[in-house]
């Protein structure tokens, strides 16, 4: 029997040479090459996007738990009445514009996004800062204690 394709290949072979239907080897690793190339140029600003959404993520969740410590140590010592004081520890993230304690709030604007955050607490106690709060990166001790009228957070 007859088949169709192998005349139809045997002709195309004739018309258009024997060269152009011999398998070219290096075509198929620069096929692979570019295709891998645009992978790359896809996978390249997503990875970049998630990684730096997650950073941002992890400093506005290190200056909540830092404003949230400070609240809480500040209504801890104020419910345990004069004279009490608490230590605490805090991690600052980096991009802090300012760190206040004014009042019955304490508050940290931070960098994220183009923009500035407000992280915000508010406390059951006045509360006063005797010295200037950490802005810069890193691990700080503060203390936290109850005078006679008011809460006072220090370094």
């Amino acid at each position: 029997m007859f088949k169709f394709s192998s005349f139809l290949r045997a002709f195309m072979k004739k018309l258009l040479g024997e060269a152009f239907f011999q398998k070219r080897l290096g075509q198929s690793s620069i096929e692979y090459i570019i295709l891998i190339g645009l992978i790359l140029a896809a996978l390249i600003p997503l990875i970049y996007y998630t990684t730096e959404r997650s950073s941002n993520d992890i400093r506005i969740n290190q200056a909540d738990q830092s404003v949230q410590t400070v609240a809480n140590a500040a209504d801890n010592v104020y419910t345990a009445g004069p004279g009490n004081r608490e230590y605490i520890q805090i991690v600052l993230p980096s991009g802090v514009q300012s760190f206040t304690v004014k009042d019955r709030d304490i508050i940290m604007n931070i960098s994220i996004y183009a923009g500035v955050s407000n992280i915000h607490a508010r406390t059951i106690a006045n509360v006063v800062n005797t010295t200037p709060l950490p802005r810069d990166q890193g691990t700080y001790n503060l203390i936290v204690k109850m005078t006679d009228q008011r809460v006072e957070v220090s370094k």
